[in-house]
C-alpha cells in the first residue's frame, strides 16, 4: 500500500513537471514569433557599396557612397571597395548574426543552426526548472484562505449542532459528532492525497482531526458516555493518527494540532477525582510524549519544542495531582518521574555542549533545570525532605553549569552564555547556602560551605582567571553576610579569616598582579576581624571587658595598616605599580586615625587614652615623607594632621589652655625649622608653621589671659615668647646663610 501511494505521488509530480514544460515551450514559441516580426521590419532590399572608411572610422565599418563607379566594379581586390562588409548591424546574407540568415543567428528562427528554435530540452533539464518563492499573494490565497476555510467549516459545524441539540438525544449527538468529524477528516485526507500541493485540503484534514479530538473530549467530559480511561485511550489513538497524517518530518500543521490536543488533555486531568486514575494518566502522558519525541526527533526545531512540551506537561500534571491528592504514593511516583525526566533532559542538553558549543542547547538545558527544581521542591514540600538532601539537589545543576562555563571559557567558545550560566549557577549556590543557614546546618556553621565556594577562587588563581575569582568572592561575601545576620559562630568567621589570609598572601606576595583582588582579600580579612571582635565581647569570659576587646581589635587592624604600608604591600606588577592600592591604604590610614581619636574621647581610663594616642601617632607618622622624597603637599598634609592630633590629644587629657597653646607654638617652630631643610618643597610647611604661631599667640592674648594663677601665666608667656624669638632667629639664620651662598649671583632668599 505504501509503494502504491509513493507511485501515485511520483506520477502527480511527473504530471506537474510536464505541465510546466508545456508552458515553457508555449512561451518560447511566442518569443520566436515576436523576434521574427522584429527582424522582418528591419530587413531591407536595397544594395549598398562601400568606400574606404574615413580616418577615425573603426575597422570593419564601411562608409557608404552615392553610386558605384566602373573602377570599383572591376576585378581589383580592394579590401574596402564593393565587398560584402562585416557590419554586425546591417542585414546581409553572409555573417550578420542579428538578422534572419542562414548563418548562426541565435535570435531568429531558421532551419539551419538556431539553437533556440524548435528546441526541446532534455528530461533532466526540464526537471531543473527553477520555481519562484511563494509570493505574499499566493501565501494569502493558498495557506491563509485554507486555514480560514477550515475555521469557518468548524464554526458551521458548531452552529448546526446548536440548532439540532434540542431535538436529538445524547447518543444521537455523539454519533453525529463522530460521523461529521470522521467524514470531514476522510474528505480532507482523500483530497490532500490527490492534490498534495493544495494547502486547503491539508487545512481541511487538520480541521477534521481537531473535530475528532473535540468529539472524544466532549463524549468523555460533558456527556460522560465513556470512562476517563477509555477517553484517554482514544486520545492516545488520536495522537497516533496525527503521526500518520503528518506527511513528512517537517509538517508543522499536524505537529501543532497533535501537541495542542496533547497539552489540553493534560490540563483536563484537573478533573480527576479517583486516585486510582493517577498512574494510568501518567502512563498516557509519558507514552504520548515519548511517541511524539521519537516522531519529531530528526527535525531539530520540532525536537527541541517537543522536549519542552513534554517536560512542562509532566510538571503541570505533577502540580495538579499534588494539589488534589497531597502526599499519596501515586503523587510521589508522578513527582519522581517528572524529576527524572527533567534532570535527564538537563544533562543531555548540557553534556552535548561539553565538546561543541550550541547556543540553543544551553537555553533549553536552563529550562529543563528550572523544571527539575520546581518538580523537586513540589515533592520536597509534600514529604519534608532533610536539608542536606535539598542542598545536594540544588548544588548538582549548579556544579554542572559551572563546569560547562569553565570549559567554554578555556576554549573561548562564548562569552554571553558564560555570563548567563554564572548568574544562574551563582543563584543556585546562594539558594543552597540559604537553606543551610536557616537550618543552622553544620556545613554552614563550620565554614565548610565557604571552603566549597572558595574552590572557585582557587580555580581562578590557578587559571589566572579574574572571572571565577570574582564570582567566588561574591559567594563568600553572601555567606559571610548571612553568617553575620544569623550569628553563625566563631568557627565560621575563623575559617573566613584563614581563607582571607591565604588569599592575601597569594595575591599580595606570590602573584602580586592585581590590586583589585589584593584589596578584596584585605577587605574580607578586616571584616572577619571586626566580626570576631564583636562575637568575642559577647562571650561570658569577656563580660565587662568590652574596652579591652575593642582596643585589641582596633590595634590589630591598625598594625596591619602599618605593616602593609611599610612593607610596600601596595606595590604590584601592574603598570601603575599599585597606585590605586596605595591610595586605599592611605584612606584607611586616615579612617583609623579618626577612629582612634574617637575612641580616645569615648574611653574613661587614662591608660586606654594613652594607648590609643600612641597608636594614632604611629599611624600619623607612617606617611611622613623622609629623605626629601615627598611632594610639597605631602609635607603640608603631614604637618596639618600631626598638628590636629597633638591639639586633640592634649585637649583629651584636659591640659590647661596655656599649655595647649604653648605646645602648639612649639610644634609650629618645629614645622618652620623643618621647612628650611628643602626650601622649594617645604615652603607651604613653613607658612603653616607661621600661621599656627600667630593663631595660638592670639589665643594666648585673647582667651588664656584669664588664668587665675599668675605664676602659670608668667611661665606660659615666657616660654611662648622664647619660642617666638626662636622663630625669628631661625629665619634670620637661614636668610643670612642663603645670602652668603648666593653672593655673586645676585640672588636673595625669596622662598
Amino acid at each position: 500500500m505504501e509503494n502504491m501511494d509513493k507511485i501515485q505521488e511520483l506520477e502527480s509530480e511527473l504530471q506537474a513537471l510536464k505541465n510546466k514544460v508545456s508552458n515553457l515551450e508555449e512561451d518560447l514559441r511566442k518569443a520566436e514569433v515576436r523576434i521574427q516580426t522584429m527582424s522582418t521590419s528591419q530587413t531591407t532590399t536595397s544594395s549598398y557599396t562601400y568606400s574606404k572608411p574615413a580616418t577615425g572610422v573603426p575597422n570593419g565599418y564601411m562608409q557608404p557612397v552615392s553610386a558605384p563607379n566602373a573602377a570599383s566594379t572591376g576585378t581589383v581586390q580592394n579590401p574596402y571597395w564593393n565587398r560584402p562588409a562585416q557590419n554586425p548591424y546591417v542585414n546581409n546574407t553572409a555573417q550578420n548574426t542579428y538578422v534572419n540568415s542562414a548563418t548562426r543567428n541565435p535570435y531568429v528562427n531558421n532551419s539551419a543552426q538556431n539553437p533556440y528554435v524548435n528546441y526541446k530540452a532534455p528530461q533532466n533539464m526540464q526537471q531543473r526548472v527553477p520555481v519562484n518563492n511563494l509570493s505574499t499573494e499566493s501565501w494569502v490565497g493558498k495557506i491563509l484562505m485554507g486555514a480560514l476555510a477550515s475555521l469557518l467549516i468548524f464554526i458551521a459545524f458548531i452552529t448546526f449542532a446548536k440548532l439540532l441539540l434540542p431535538y436529538i438525544t445524547d447518543t444521537v449527538k455523539i454519533i453525529l459528532m463522530f460521523v461529521a468529524s470522521i467524514a470531514l477528516t476522510a474528505a480532507g485526507y482523500v483530497l490532500s492525497k490527490k492534490k498534495p500541493e493544495n494547502t486547503f485540503f491539508k487545512a481541511l484534514l487538520g480541521c477534521g482531526c481537531a473535530c475528532i479530538y473535540l468529539s472524544i473530549m466532549v463524549t468523555g467530559i460533558h456527556f460522560k458516555a465513556i470512562s476517563l480511561i477509555v477517553m484517554y485511550v482514544l486520545l492516545a489513538l488520536w495522537a497516533g493518527l496525527m503521526i500518520v497524517f503528518a506527511n513528512g518530518k517537517s509538517d508543522w500543521l499536524f505537529f501543532a494540532i497533535g501537541n495542542l490536543g496533547y497539552f489540553v488533555s493534560v490540563m483536563f486531568t484537573a478533573g480527576l477525582k479517583d486516585i486510582k486514575l493517577v498512574l494510568p494518566m501518567l502512563i498516557y502522558i509519558v507514552v504520548v510524549g515519548v511517541v511524539y519525541q521519537i516522531m519529531y526527533w530528526k527535525n531539530e526545531s520540532q525536537r527541541d519544542l517537543q522536549c519542552i512540551i513534554n517536560v512542562f506537561s509532566l510538571l503541570i500534571y505533577e502540580l495538579v495531582v499534588s494539589v488534589k491528592f497531597n502526599d499519596a504514593v501515586e503523587v510521589c511516583i508522578t513527582a519522581a518521574v517528572a524529576i527524572i525526566w527533567a534532570s535527564a533532559g538537563f544533562l543531555i542538553y548540557m553534556l552535548s555542549d561539553l565538546f561543541k558549543y550550541k547556543k540553543n542547547n544551553f537555553y533549553f538545558a536552563s529550562i529543563y533545570a528550572f523544571a527539575y527544581l520546581v518538580a523537586y521542591f513540589v515533592l520536597s514540600g509534600l514529604l519534608d525532605f532533610p536539608v542536606i538532601m535539598t542542598f545536594c539537589a540544588i548544588i548538582i545543576p549548579a556544579v554542572v553549569f559551572e563546569v560547562i562555563s569553565a570549559y567554554w571559557r578555556i576554549n573561548n567558545l562564548t562569552k554571553d552564555e558564560v555570563t548567563v550560566s554564572a548568574v544562574f549557577s551563582g543563584f543556585l549556590f546562594t539558594v543552597a547556602a540559604v537553606f543551610l543557614e536557616r537550618d543552622k546546618n553544620i556545613i554552614f556553621t563550620s565554614g565548610i560551605i565557604m571552603i566549597l565556594y572558595a574552590s572557585l577562587i582557587i580555580y581562578g588563581l590557578f587559571r589566572k582567571d579574574s572571572f571565577f575569582k570574582l564570582k567566588g568572592w561574591i559567594l563568600l561575601a553572601i555567606c559571610m553576610f548571612m553568617g553575620y545576620e544569623a550569628d553563625a559562630g566563631i568557627v565560621f568567621f575563623a575559617v573566613a579569616a584563614v581563607l582571607s589570609v591565604v588569599s592575601l598572601i597569594i595575591e599580595g606576595y606570590v602573584l602580586n598582579d592585581s590590586s583589585l583582588f589584593k584589596l578584596v582579600s584585605y577587605g574580607f580579612l578586616l571584616f572577619t576581624i571586626i566580626r570576631i571582635g564583636f562575637m568575642t565581647s559577647d562571650f561570658p569570659a569577656f563580660a565587662g571587658k568590652e574596652d579591652e576587646v575593642c582596643l585589641v581589635t582596633y590595634g590589630i587592624m591598625s598594625l596591619l595598616n602599618l605593616i602593609f604600608i611599610l612593607a610596600g604591600f601596595y606595590k604590584t606588577n601592574e603598570k601603575d605599580n599599585g597606585k590605586n592600592c596605595h591610595i586605599v591604604l592611605d584612606i584607611l590610614n586616615v579612617m583609623y586615625m579618626l577612629a582612634g581619636m574617637w575612641f580616645m574621647a569615648m574611653v574613661d581610663g587614662d591608660l586606654f587614652k594613652a594607648i590609643y594616642m600612641v597608636i594614632v601617632f604611629a599611624l600619623a607618622c607612617i606617611n611622613i615623607p623622609v629623605k626629601e622624597n615627598g611632594s610639597r603637599y605631602r609635607y603640608l598634609y603631614s604637618g596639618i594632621k600631626l598638628g590636629i592630633i597633638i591639639f586633640y590629644s592634649i585637649s583629651t587629657f584636659r591640659a590647661p589652655e596655656p599649655v595647649i597653646s604653648m605646645c602648639m607654638i612649639a610644634f609650629a617652630v618645629l614645622c618652620i625649622a623643618i621647612g628650611f631643610k628643602n626650601r622649594l618643597l617645604t615652603k607651604e610647611l613653613r607658612i603653616f608653621g607661621l600661621m599656627t604661631t600667630l593663631l595660638f599667640v592670639i589665643k594666648f592674648v585673647v582667651f588664656d589671659i584669664s588664668f587665675d594663677s599668675s605664676v602659670m601665666k608668667a611661665l606660659s608667656y615666657l616660654i611662648s615668647g622664647i619660642l617666638c624669638f626662636g622663630i625669628s632667629a631661625i629665619y634670620n639664620h637661614f636668610e643670612k646663610r642663603a645670602g652668603n651662598d648666593n653672593s655673586g649671583q645676585g640672588q636673595n632668599y625669596q622662598n
